[in-house]
């Protein structure tokens, strides 16, 4: 009797010891598991944001994650110059899917994205949006693409919805603007702002700036100045 029981000891200790050795095995797996897509997403963030620089960028615009729409969160600024003052400014705007200076890497991953443009104004050190009184003669058109927005007292802002920077090669979008000459007057405080808004999902943060237009060198001191903004900041890929 007793070496029964001591058999039926020894097989239910096994069956247990097997059983908790099949509950450690699967949650080894299933820990393996996590690491293993914890640690592919983290390659697929590091292959678009890596020491070679973000992977959607632009010669102008610049990281930003603040709202807007709201006062006072449009950190990017940046003054371009004409030798005379009855001239339109006119420069180019990219938007690419590799890092400013480095064609060799772009993302290995479809970028689509809005470009949104519009007439902003300076308050005090706020800006927000233009209104129509604002505008004056001032106009601003924007091309790409066979499209050209004008911007004007009428035609506050607009859009370049599903714009796609595909992942087959390195592949920059280039916006044409052309302010007119009455954005040149020192007193001015109406400005352009423009910005790229990443689509489905996109791990990528918006890249903006504001453009006020000025007479002089391009070397000139301004108390405009760009400003980067942490790209992790409130921001989850």
């Amino acid at each position: 009797m007793k070496n029964g029981m001591t058999k039926s000891f020894k097989k239910f200790t096994t069956i247990y010891i097997s059983a908790a050795l099949a509950v450690l095995i699967l949650l080894a797996g299933v820990f393996t598991f996590a690491e293993f897509t914890k640690s592919s997403r983290a390659k697929r963030v590091i292959a678009s944001y890596d020491d070679n620089g973000v992977l959607f960028s632009s010669n102008y615009l610049i990281m930003n994650n603040t709202d807007p729409n709201a006062p006072n969160t449009y950190p990017n600024r940046r003054t371009l110059y004409t030798s005379v003052e009855g001239n339109a400014v006119g420069f180019d705007v990219t938007v690419c899917n590799f890092a400013q200076g480095n064609t060799a890497r772009h993302c290995d991953e479809n970028i689509g994205y809005t470009l949104t443009v519009g007439l902003v104004k300076e308050i005090g050190s706020n800006i927000v949006a233009a209104e129509a009184g604002d505008i004056g003669s001032r106009e601003v058109t924007i091309t790409y693409g066979g499209t050209t927005i004008t911007l004007n007292s009428s035609t506050l802002s607009g859009s370049f919805a599903s714009q796609t920077l595909a992942n087959d090669g390195s592949h920059s979008h280039v916006y044409k603007v052309e302010m007119s000459e009455h954005f040149n007057a020192e007193s001015n405080k109406v400005f352009l702002y423009v910005r790229a808004t990443p689509t489905g999902g996109s791990s990528f943060l918006p890249i903006d700036n504001v453009f006020k237009t000025a007479v002089g060198s391009a070397h000139q001191t301004t108390t405009w100045s760009g400003s980067f903004n942490d790209y992790n900041a409130g921001n989850d890929p």
